[in-house]
């Protein structure tokens, strides 16, 4: 009984570590890249996850750039409408849209 709940209480605090780490991730990425010598590049990174309720949510790590789908292919629209909400100019908006898609999968040992 004691190994049961030493097991839970573990895997409790392994997703608790997991979830601090994955917003430490989203608010500190940092990337810039020179591009063969011309002036920096940056991207614009999602981290992209599947609703409980159906569909997709995207968040940008360096923006404040939120939007939804119903499908990948729908959201990859939807980020694009938002960078241009989110810009004045158009010369603002970054070249490149890095997509990263969490899936979260629990298995069993036995």
């Amino acid at each position: 009984m004691v190994c049961i709940i030493f097991v839970y209480n573990l895997y409790n605090y392994i997703q608790k570590i997991k979830k601090i780490i994955k917003y430490l991730l989203i608010g500190k990425v940092k990337v810039n890249h020179l591009i063969e010598g011309q002036t920096m590049n940056k991207e614009i990174i999602f981290f992209i996850e599947k609703d409980i309720n159906g569909g997709y949510s995207a968040k940008a790590t360096k923006f404040s750039i939120f939007t939804e789908g119903n499908s990948i292919k729908e959201l990859k629209e939807n980020i694009k409408d938002a960078i241009r909400c989110h810009f004045e100019k158009e010369e603002d908006i970054h070249g490149i849209i890095h997509l990263r898609i969490i899936r979260e999968e629990i298995i069993s040992y036995t």
